[in-house]
């Protein structure tokens, strides 16, 4: 069994690492398996670090580009002290500067030659850039061997001149090349040994059909996944466990005349889909309520829902009276909240807090009868999200 979690790393921040973090814990509870991240864009050294900020190490995203050339590792392995040397042979005569991040070649007064170094381990090598006189030529990208390859022309701007992609070349395992990524223009196509030609969203089918998914496979579609890769899942994954993932205030939008309209932002083109998938996962209860109406007004199946809240709980409230008709109403609070509401228990909202080191706050103009509830929440792209919400919190008399 395996488990493929389409998204995109620059988008987790944006749609709320809490709820990403909720429903990657729970599904190794429910799979027993480990989750891999699916990358459709060619990840950068940016894209990696924010996986890694996500809690995803390097070793659990697949990459597509890499994986169509037999590449299933991200992470630097190469020793830059052992390229400096092979590279010094190649260039006798150029001078050697150590930079923080890079190591140069110069000769002539020109740099040559460029190792880029990884930041988290210096003696690692991620890259090597190739120069003449100033201009940008090639561009060398490592993990344990020479992954692919940037080739570029010196092309003219409206601010100047400047190094142009033109062409990407990828290398399979044992160095033959895999294929060719051809830039011209605002098009791209990929071009492959045996003489097919693909445009990206057909090398994301090839990709997907090369997964041979199967009845025990489990693909998870997240927020940011684009139009085409639904497409190619649905295409040539139907035979696997689908569910998309439902971040909070993502799924739709209001229209200028206030009407509820499927967003363009985070665009769920999964929606004509819906009966094609085996569950949807939510949030909260209040998100799963919001997401049926809007499945059964645009006359779309509405397929099982799963609850998984964001990750935390309430451990520990108690209401204690203060001085005068204060009471002290203190709570822990087990997770990453951007805040809390505090609402007395008719639904009235007293007041909110983003202290979130400081779990108390002083009530007034309230009896001893009185009960309060506490909701933790979330910023989201739509606004404030309750993500948790502890029982009713009574004085109790010492």
């Amino acid at each position: 069994m395996a488990v493929y979690i389409f998204g995109q790393a620059k988008e987790y921040a944006r749609a709320g690492l809490d709820y990403g973090l909720a429903y990657r814990h729970w599904m190794p509870k429910e799979t027993e398996c480990p989750a891999r991240f699916v990358c459709t864009d060619l990840p950068g050294w940016d894209d990696i670090e924010r996986y890694r900020k996500a809690g995803i190490d390097a070793d659990r995203i697949l990459g597509v580009h890499q994986y169509l050339a037999d590449d299933h590792s991200l992470c630097p392995s190469i020793k830059a002290e052992d390229k400096l040397e092979e590279l010094k042979k190649c260039f006798q005569g150029a001078g050697v500067v150590e930079r923080e991040s890079e190591i140069w070649l110069v000769k002539d007064g020109y740099v040559i030659v460029s190792l880029q170094l990884d930041e988290r381990d210096k003696s690692l090598l991620k890259g090597v850039s190739y120069y003449s006189q100033a201009k940008l030529l090639r561009k060398e990208i490592y993990t344990d061997r020479v992954s692919y390859v940037n080739y570029y022309m010196t092309a003219e701007a409206e601010h100047g001149l400047y190094a142009k992609l033109t062409r990407r070349a990828f290398y399979n395992r044992d160095g033959a090349a895999a294929y060719d990524q051809i830039f011209e223009g605002e098009t791209e196509w990929y071009v492959f040994p045996d003489g097919g030609r693909y445009t990206k969203p057909q090398l994301i089918g090839r990709f997907v059909e090369g997964l041979n998914l199967s009845e025990q496979d489990l693909v998870v579609l997240d927020a940011s996944v684009p139009r085409e890769v639904m497409r190619a899942v649905f295409t040539f994954g139907r035979k696997a466990r689908i569910a998309a993932v439902v971040h909070a205030g993502n799924y739709f939008a209001k229209d200028k005349a206030g009407q509820d309209s499927f967003s363009e932002e985070y665009p769920y083109y999964w929606f004509p889909y819906s009966g094609l998938l085996d569950m949807m996962i939510v949030s909260t209860g209040e998100q799963k309520e919001e997401l049926v109406r809007l499945l059964k007004e645009y006359h779309c199946d509405v397929p099982k829902m799963r609850i998984i809240p964001v990750e935390g709980e309430f451990t520990y409230t108690i209401l204690n009276e203060s001085q005068g008709e204060e009471f002290d109403l203190s709570w822990e609070f087990a997770g990453k909240p951007d805040g809390f509401w505090i609402y007395d228990e008719t639904g009235k909202l007293i007041c909110e807090t983003r202290n979130i080191h400081e779990h108390h706050v002083l009530i007034r103009g309230y009896g001893k009868e009185s009960g309060f509830v506490i909701k933790a929440f979330v910023d989201t792209v739509k606004g404030k999200m309750a993500a948790a919400k502890s029982g009713i919190v009574y004085w109790r008399k010492s």
